[in-house]
């Protein structure tokens, strides 16, 4: 079957953003971890605050396929999402234009190892692509993760 072009737009965006991240490997870590101004967030605390929400959204993700494929929720498309969730897309488009603040749980280290946290984040990044590859074929407006609060 071939992939829904929501899906290869996903897919082509996260591949796009790994590409970019890969740059910040030859930085140092004092150069990862600068901030432009206090309260502003580094290049090291914005891809650990993705690689936190990443390891909770990953299992709930997959959790949400997998029943979706078991109740054969599908569906070809055009999906037509709720008022919530456009509004939530919408608020993560650049350019921002409003900031929230993350929720406790979602709060990166103050510091962090270049390569690790890079490495983690490839990992992430090829997770969610299997992750989009294997939601092909479901009712992408019908799937739905719970509300996800780490402990």
């Amino acid at each position: 079957m071939e992939l829904h072009p929501e899906l290869a737009r996903l897919l082509d965006e996260g591949a796009a953003n790994l590409a970019h991240t890969e740059s910040f490997g030859t930085l140092t870590a004092a150069q990862f971890n600068w901030q432009i101004e206090a309260g502003r967030w580094s290049i090291g605390e914005c891809l650990s605050h993705l690689n936190v929400i990443a390891a909770g959204d990953i299992t709930a993700i997959r959790a949400a396929i997998d029943d979706a494929q078991r109740c054969g929720i599908t569906g070809q498309g055009p999906y037509r999402y709720g008022w919530l969730s456009r509004w939530f897309i919408r608020s993560m488009e650049p350019p921002v234009r409003t900031r929230l603040k993350a929720p406790k749980f979602y709060l990166p280290p103050p510091a962090s190892d270049p390569l690790e946290t890079l490495e983690r984040y490839r990992r992430n990044a090829g997770e969610l692509a299997e992750l989009i590859r294997a939601s092909n074929g479901l009712d992408l407006a019908k799937v739905k993760t719970p509300l996800i609060q780490p402990k």
